[in-house]
This record gives C-alpha cells, structure tokens and sequence, in this order.
C-alpha cells in the first residue's frame, strides 16, 4: 500500500461502531490517483467529484460520434481565442475533483 494514503483501505470501509453517526471519507484527488494505480476500480470508468467516486456509464458510438462532431465546433470556435479545445481529457477543478467531461475549453494555446 502507498504510504500517500493517509488510512489503509480496511480503515476506510470499516464499519462505524454501533450509535455513532456515519462519517463519509472524502477523497482527494491524490488519493483518487493511487487507488486507480492499485487497478482498485479494475479498469471500471470512474470520477471524483467534491470527494467521492462516482462510476462513469459506457460510451456508444453513437456517443462517441456526437463528442467528435462538439469537440470539432469547439475547437475552430475558440481556435486563436486563447482557449482550446480538448475532448475526454481528465480535469482538475480543486482538491476533491477530478472530473473528465466529454468536452472543455481550456484556457491557453495548443498547438493540434
């Protein structure tokens, strides 16, 4: 086990003793990071938003399709603009959320 994770995972999921209100762990996205570098989710799609993990449901072509025609417009929208575009790209808004939309518009240039 990492010695990033401040508890071990049994620590985590134990069960509160009897009487006492239940206290959700809130994650941090460091923490997020290790346990998918433990393969915790087994490859399941997963996000982390203000501390907890959320599973992500499977992308259909026709999915995947509607992202690439977005994420086209995007980009030459804001081309030149300061911004650019990016398409299923992991985003960091604070400390409890890693979120990874479909699509964003990132301040800054990139080069494609």
């Amino acid at each position: 086990m990492s010695a990033k994770l401040a508890l071990s995972l049994d620590d985590m999921i134990a069960s509160p003793p009897v009487g006492s209100p239940l206290v959700l762990f809130r994650w941090t996205v460091e923490q997020y990071s290790e346990l998918n570098k433990l393969d915790i989710f087994h490859a399941a799609r997963s996000v982390l938003v203000h501390g907890e993990i959320y599973p992500r449901p499977r992308r259909t072509p026709q999915h995947e399709y509607v992202i690439g025609k977005v994420h086209d417009w995007l980009w030459k929208t804001f081309r030149g603009d300061g911004h650019h575009a990016r398409s299923q790209t992991g985003l960091v808004i604070d400390e409890f959320s890693r979120l990874a939309p479909d699509v964003s518009v990132v301040e800054g240039l990139l080069e494609r």
